[in-house]
């Protein structure tokens, strides 16, 4: 008779305990649901020119030029400013763009479709990466529970991709669960290439989002010192130190010398600053479908009532099992602490948002403990029963908002464009203040912008040559110029390029003087006879970049070493997770299946029958004016929270705006308090109703306007009426146009609201 002798698996060596492990069926069906819910940017072409993506395509195309030319690091965008250009990449984090561009250069050849796969990718790991995190601490289960919370919140899974366009922000929501599953894998198992996980997530993120980082390395500190504290007092602690320090000094390519060099420059204010803010009342607000009548969607500043019942419910159950339930707690003390921070101190810095649907999503995943209190036969199917009334609590998330026009170009040209119809600049949000080195009333150079428009760009202005001077242009490229240059005599040369520090000139390899104009800040060169030799204008380094770049290689180089050094010694523990059970992960998997099934039959443009509401529903309750005006612009219909109000007090009106053809001017708009004798005793300066220029604006859809009116302490009591003005600003906003009621008689340029309002004393 044989003897059946059973190995502990402690004692197995570590690639046999790893195959005994069997399949992490969670973390497939946590990539599956998020794939799912990333499906307008898998299935619908192009992407919205309404919201920062835009200017992020358009960053990814500088940077894949840059990086085609071989240029591996780009510090400067060629188009800014008329063609005068700025050094954009060298202060603004380049993570995002930089990944896009990669994905164009080596596979898609297009920015568009690779911006839309870095979305795509970004929500597959904010989904996996908090599954993992989880799962060590929680169990599989829990994992997948939080995963679905996460990546089902309304800001990591609509307001940040698809409203706001924040394509750094939601990169970095997924390198957030990355960078504290690495710590706690450091501090748990201490595999060998764990430090090097840590300082690479910790780069990342400092190369994504600095902000973010910063909140991510508190929350990994939080992480650390409970770890100390409720388990292990002799853990590692100083390891996650020298990693984060590791981490910190691979990026110092980009943030030293941002640092260092952050008054090298002119801080010009935002095109169109942000106006959103987080109050309690948006906090705990439901979240509502997308209007699909709505040209630019309004972004939902909400936490979701699945979050909220979720990190409700998920209390309780780590009260009733303190003692496995420690780790939800310890977040969900932070994600209420983070909240008070968000309604208090910080209440304009929207993105923290996304960590408190972090915290709230790892302490809501605690309510599973709550399943130990159910008979046995019942158990099994808490988890499958919760993803259920989770997807149908969140489902306004993944009815996303939709988009059919085409992109257009993304080429130098389309980049001019946008400037030139007062947008910003084309590389940047509006709502971020812009880099610069030249005066903001150096006007476009005519033949540098005649240059783009025929796709031959000369750096030389015209009318500065004499007799004595031949120059031809040899190349142009995104960050430096060649010219064939022959003179009789030495020559000064304006090149209508923007002055940084780092731009050099050369001539056949000499280094010439070159220097900023004292008057219009761009480059001049001074350049001794020659005879058709080649001169060179080129960003190169600066003595700041370049030791940057010595602490960045001399981390990485520490890293390999300390990473080769561990892997000798053979330093860790096996990391034996508790994985779902193959009948939890056919129910979990019946579950997220029909999902996407329900996606594919009524979310999809292709879908025969949708489940989005009604389109301009959000009109409902409002005021109809149906005002048209001799340009085709249409007030359509204006909301007022109340009638009365007292002086000091904010007077919150919305408008409702559209356009019956395309619009080839600027209109811009003026609102007027009226007195009863008509005489304005408030007027706001002119703005772009919804911040969006109307050149761009879609036939058939509205365009909703917020206004904050700040009524004077000082005003006196009475009747007021609220008054329009709309006028052609080209650039100046002297052409009125003229309103007409429903009926079609002339109203004149001032369209009244028919509700005045009182103040009284």
């Amino acid at each position: 008779m044989a003897l059946t002798v059973e190995i502990d698996n402690k004692d197995l060596p570590y690639w046999m305990q790893q195959a005994r492990r069997g399949v992490d069926w969670g973390v497939l069906l946590v990539i599956a649901y998020s794939l799912a819910l990333a499906w307008p940017f898998l299935l619908q072409p192009g992407l919205p020119h309404t919201n920062a993506s835009e200017n992020y395509v358009y960053r990814t195309a500088d940077y894949a030029e840059a990086i085609q030319e071989g240029r591996l690091y780009p510090r400067w965008s060629p188009h800014v400013f008329s063609g005068y250009g700025a050094p954009i990449p060298h202060y603004y984090p380049p993570g995002a763009p930089y990944s896009a561009a990669l994905v164009q250069v080596l596979f898609t050849g297009d920015p568009v479709t690779a911006v839309r796969i870095v979305y795509a990718a970004s929500l597959c790991l904010s989904g996996s990466m908090m599954y993992v995190f989880v799962t060590r601490r929680a169990g599989s289960a829990a994992g997948v529970l939080a995963a679905v919370f996460y990546v089902a919140s309304p800001y990591v899974g609509m307001t940040a991709p698809h409203i706001l366009g924040d394509l750094p922000g939601i990169m970095a929501l997924a390198l957030l669960p990355t960078l504290l599953w690495a710590v706690d894998r450091l501090l748990i198992l201490n595999r060998p290439h764990d430090i090097a996980l840590v300082a690479l997530t910790v780069a990342a993120l400092l190369l994504t989002s600095p902000r973010d980082s910063i909140l991510g390395l508190a929350l990994a500190a939080l992480l650390v010192a409970w770890h100390l504290w409720a388990n292990d007092r002799h853990a590692r602690w100083l390891l996650v130190v020298i990693a984060v320090i590791l981490g910190i000094g691979l990026a110092s390519f980009f943030w030293l010398p941002a640092l260092v060099e952050y008054d090298a420059v002119q801080w010009r204010p935002p095109a169109a600053p942000s106006t959103l803010r987080l109050s309690p009342y948006s906090l705990f607000a439901p979240m509502r479908p997308v209007d699909l009548a709505e040209m630019i969607p309004s972004p939902q500043l909400t936490m979701g009532l699945v979050s909220v019942g979720a990190a409700t419910l998920g209390l309780v159950g780590a009260i009733l099992k303190r003692r496995h339930a420690a780790f939800q707690m310890v977040f969900l003390f932070a994600g209420v602490a983070l909240i008070v921070l968000a309604l208090t101190a910080f209440s304009t810095e929207v993105w923290l948002l996304g960590s408190i649907a972090f915290c709230m999503a790892v302490g809501g995943s605690a309510l599973l403990h709550l399943r130990c209190n159910l008979p046995a036969r019942w158990q099994r199917l808490l988890l499958p029963a919760l993803l259920v009334i989770v997807l149908i609590g969140s489902y306004p998330v993944w009815l996303a908002p939709r988009w059919s026009e085409a992109f257009g170009n993304t080429d130098p040209q389309a980049q001019l464009l946008y400037e030139q119809q007062n947008q910003g600049v084309a590389v940047l949000p509006p709502h971020v203040p812009v880099p610069a080195t030249i005066p903001d009333t150096l006007l476009p150079n005519r033949s540098l912008t005649d240059g783009y428009l025929t796709g031959n760009i000369n750096k030389i202005a015209i009318g500065q040559l004499g007799s004595s001077v031949r120059i031809g242009v040899l190349g142009h490229q995104t960050h430096g110029d060649r010219f064939q240059y022959s003179a009789t005599r030495p020559t000064s040369l304006h090149i209508l390029t923007a002055y940084f520090p780092g731009w050099q000139a050369t001539l056949s390899g000499r280094a010439v003087p070159l220097s900023a104009d004292a008057e219009t800040g761009l480059i001049q060169v001074d350049v001794p006879v020659a005879r058709n030799e080649e001169l060179s204008i080129f960003l190169g380094p600066t003595s700041i970049r370049t030791g940057a770049w010595a602490i960045s290689w001399a981390s990485l180089a520490i890293t390999l070493i300390l990473t080769i050094g561990r892997m000798r010694r053979r330093t860790g523990i096996h990391d034996d997770l508790a994985l779902l059970s193959p009948p939890e992960a056919r129910l979990v998997g019946i579950v997220l299946g029909c999902f996407g099934v329900i996606i594919l039959a009524f979310a999809t443009p292709s879908s025969p029958l949708t489940l989005h509401t009604r389109p301009g529903y959000m009109l409902d309750n409002s005021y109809a004016l149906r005002s048209r005006t001799d340009v085709g612009l249409e007030a359509i219909a204006y909301r007022l929270n109340q009638f009365a109000y007292r002086p000091g007090e904010t007077l919150e009106l919305t408008l409702y705006w559209q356009t019956l053809r395309p619009l080839g001017e600027d209109y811009q708009l003026q609102l007027s308090l009226l007195s009863s004798g008509g005489v304005p005793v408030l007027q706001t300066p002119f703005s772009r109703p919804g911040g969006y220029t109307s050149r761009r604006w879609l036939p058939s859809r509205y365009v909703r306007d917020h206004h904050d009116l700040h009524l004077p302490p000082t005003i006196a009591p009475g009747v007021y009426n609220i008054a329009l003005e709309v006028h052609g600003c080209a650039p100046d906003c002297n052409q009125p146009v003229n309103f007409f009621n429903q009926s079609g008689n002339l109203i004149g340029p001032s369209l009244i609201l028919p509700s005045p309002i009182t103040i009284s004393p």
